[in-house]
């Protein structure tokens, strides 16, 4: 998977020691050009670019190779515009960090990308929604012969702005049940108006992988 990581050093460094990087061909910017020797000692690419400039995006770097971007930088307007670029070259997942709570709304309706609002909860939601992109259904358990599974949705996915009740009354045909809903790693109320998004996760009940189609595609 190509993936391109613009971000504060530390972070990026972070992110790093966290992700099998030999499994990815990952390319990183980073926004200062302190301690970047340390990025150096993970197998990836390091770009000597300016992440300000446009033209970085648009010319420099092919963007239509790119599977995930991730904006991690402190200013939220360069993470916005990073990501709105990789929208409009069809870059598939876009993962921002924000740090102004009303951008979250903003990201969501535009479609422009997964927001994240908290440095430590980064890594690991960048590693659930790629670990999603590979292995879209996640076992968590049985009980008799139901399985319990943590289906993370992506853009891609049929479900995505439909309304959970919509979605739930089709799935119980497929003999799926919803027990459960997480946003950032945390559990939220089941709404039956929520709208599904990109980076939602559900706990499905099923009795086989196979009917979690209706939900995946």
């Amino acid at each position: 998977m190509n993936i391109l990581i613009v971000g504060e050093t530390d972070l990026v460094n972070y992110m790093l020691s966290s992700m099998d990087v030999r499994a990815h061909s990952i390319k990183v910017i980073t926004c200062s050009k302190e301690r970047v020797s340390e990025v150096l000692k993970f197998d990836v690419d390091l770009l000597d670019v300016d992440p300000r400039d446009p033209r970085t995006y648009i010319s420099l770097i092919s963007m239509e190779d790119v599977d995930i971007v991730i904006a991690a930088c402190r200013d939220d307007l360069l993470n916005y515009f990073i990501l709105t670029t990789a929208l409009t070259k069809g870059v598939p997942v876009r993962i921002g960090l924000i740090r102004e709570g009303s951008l979250e709304q903003v990201y969501l309706e535009k479609s422009i990308g997964f927001p994240i609002n908290a440095l430590k909860i980064i890594t690991s939601a960048v590693l659930h929604i790629v670990n999603s992109i590979n292995y879209p259904f996640e076992l968590l358990g049985s009980v008799e012969d139901q399985y319990l599974f943590l289906v993370t949705l992506t853009e891609a996915d049929p479900c995505i702005g439909r309304r959970l009740k919509d979605v739930e009354a089709e799935a119980i045909n497929h003999g799926i049940r919803v027990v459960g809903l997480l946003k950032n790693g945390e559990l939220i109320l089941k709404d039956p108006n929520l709208e599904l998004s990109p980076g939602l996760q559900l706990l499905i009940m099923a009795k086989n992988v196979d009917s979690l189609r209706v939900l995946k595609g």
